[in-house]
């Protein structure tokens, strides 16, 4: 018995010593850490937005419309056509005349001789009358005192003029003779115009 126990320790002694060692254990890996994150571009700046274009200043307020003038009415005191506006008298001369022109208001002109009595009556062109009107006002006569305007020595053989004009109902009167130097410009001028105009 005490041989059997023997021989059974003696087996199991040497079936542990022919079993083969156990594998050591592998050795664990360190843990692989993810590799670091790539730096990234930048991104590119955003194009900065374009400005917005100024607004176009408004036109400018349009010009305001003339008002229109309201057609000049007739005076009241404007003459009538046939109403007289200038006399104009003239004698003497080598030959002695004596005659008078009137020039109504239309422009036609009424040739009479000295007793007044009508000779002939002239139509006035339309054109010619109304320029005949604005030169009489370019004139200046009524800024002259009416009178006479006479030399100190009428002689010889000269014409007189005696000129009358109605401005507004108001009559301005002259007499001057031919050839004074000292007749007033205003003067002179009325009496050549008018002359210019009647033919005379």
């Amino acid at each position: 018995m005490r041989q059997l126990c023997a021989l059974l320790g003696v087996a199991l002694a040497l079936a542990a010593c022919g079993a083969a060692p156990s594998a050591a254990p592998a050795p664990t890996q360190p843990a692989q850490t993810a590799p670091p994150a790539q730096i990234t571009a930048a991104p590119a700046p955003t194009a900065a937005p374009a400005p917005s274009p100024a607004p176009s200043p408004t036109a400018a307020a349009a010009s305001p419309t003339a008002i229109p003038s309201a057609a000049p009415t007739a005076q009241a005191d404007a003459p009538a056509a046939d109403e007289v506006i200038v006399r104009l008298h003239r004698s003497g001369g080598f030959a002695g005349v004596d005659e008078s022109y009137s020039i109504r208001a239309d422009g036609s002109v009424v040739k009479g001789g000295g007793d007044g009595q009508t000779m002939q009556i002239v139509q006035a062109d339309a054109a010619a009358a109304s320029r005949f009107i604005q030169q009489l006002a370019d004139t200046g006569i009524t800024a002259l005192a009416p009178g006479s305007y006479q030399p100190k020595n009428p002689c010889c053989d000269r014409f007189s003029y005696t000129v009358s004009v109605v401005v507004q109902g108001q009559e301005y009167s002259y007499s001057a003779v031919e050839g004074d130097e000292r007749m007033p410009a205003e003067l002179a001028r009325l009496i050549e115009l008018v002359r210019q105009y009647v033919g005379a």
